[in-house]
């Protein structure tokens, strides 16, 4: 069943592309913008910073870009909640660290025209300090 075909496999016996398939963009977004919500509102913490290695680094690029999955917010909305609800609350984070990220596209998340979270509800832009190790 592909066991010896030369491939890396988890305990489960998926390679690293079924594993990722089993983690869809969208709900990983939503597990990282809740965890940072329940440590807000449950604990009060007020800052937050996000750190993650391949996989996760570039998740938390994505947060610390307030990128949205599959394009900007309208899509976002549709995906999850047919528009019913409004997404979670931003990350926002005061800092990230990315050792190794893969899977994200640095001129979409933090270029001139990225359709991430780049200012407050007041118009104030928002900075975040990011280091990305490769």
């Amino acid at each position: 069943d592909g066991e010896d075909d030369g491939v890396e496999r988890n305990a489960e016996g998926q390679t690293y592309e079924e594993w990722r398939a089993s983690h869809p963009d969208v709900r990983v977004d939503v597990d990282i913008r809740a965890a940072a919500a329940v440590l807000r509102e449950r604990y009060a913490v007020s800052s937050i910073a996000v750190w993650g290695t391949c996989y996760g680094g570039g998740r938390a690029l994505e947060a610390a870009a307030g990128w949205y999955p599959g394009g900007g917010v309208d899509a976002y909305l549709e995906d999850i909640y047919n528009g019913a609800r409004p997404p979670p609350p931003q990350v926002d984070p005061i800092a990230c660290v990315a050792w190794y990220p893969t899977r994200y596209d640095a001129r979409e998340l933090f270029g001139k025209n990225n359709e991430g979270f780049s200012t407050f509800d007041d118009g104030k832009d928002r900075s975040v300090a990011v280091m990305v190790i490769f």
